[in-house]
């Protein structure tokens, strides 16, 4: 009797400790599904800033806010921004950091339009990551600067240039980065994005070679900052 007794013990307590783990597994997906489905729908905090300082307070755009806008704006389905000339190895990440920069700037303007000289952009479809990228964003252009000459020289028989770029362009920093985004703004989903910075300030790019004179070049030695 003692030998039947705890048999059946243990399989009251094997049949117990299966429904209690089912229950436990069941409880952490519906956690995970509620943590999910808020971090979707809690959406992205975008900041404007101008030389590192804070242009307008914080913005958070969610997808609600995105797919409202695209439907009040004609030509307009996917995305906030005309993306026919997209290559198609552009990843589908749903609305993307570039939705989210558009709609906060449309926030802060409060027009509801997408105005030209306001907002304008262009595609990348040559680059190993391609992307659209901002020419121009809140009224500011991000190609506001100059060409410099660093050296020329001679290598198999070509004259061999060596510049940088130094000007005012927008830096986009992902999820408190201090470093600059790697991609551009259509490599991000909002899904898995919680901040983006997006800086108007003063950039010099690392000097780089080329076989052809740039037209309007400047002497380094003219560069106001060196």
């Amino acid at each position: 009797m003692p030998r039947d007794f705890y048999s059946g013990g243990d399989n009251v307590n094997k049949r117990t400790m299966k429904k209690g783990l089912a229950i436990v597994l069941a409880l952490v997906m519906v956690f995970a599904m509620t943590a999910t489905a808020f971090a979707a729908n809690s959406g992205i905090d975008v900041t404007i800033k101008m030389d590192g300082g804070v242009a307008y307070p914080t913005m958070t755009v969610t997808s609600a806010q995105i797919a409202d806008r695209i439907a009040h704006i004609p030509n307009r389905t996917n995305h906030l921004y005309d993306d026919s000339a997209a290559s198609a190895t552009v990843p589908n990440v749903g609305y993307t950091v570039a939705d989210a920069l558009i709609e906060a700037w449309l926030q802060v303007n409060r027009s509801g339009q997408l105005l030209t000289d306001e907002i304008a952009t262009g595609w990348d479809n040559i680059a190993e990551h391609p992307g659209m990228f901002f020419s121009t964003y809140a009224g500011m252009s991000s190609n506001d600067g100059n060409y410099y000459l660093v050296d020329s020289y001679q290598q198999n028989g070509k004259t061999m240039y060596e510049y940088y770029w130094r000007g005012y362009t927008w830096t986009m920093y992902i999820n408190g980065a201090t470093a600059p985004a790697l991609y551009y703004a259509t490599e991000y989903g909002i899904s898995n994005t919680s901040s983006v910075d997006f800086d108007y300030a003063l950039t010099k790019s690392d000097n780089f070679t080329a076989d052809y004179y740039i037209q309007g070049c400047l002497n380094a030695s003219e560069d106001p900052y060196n």
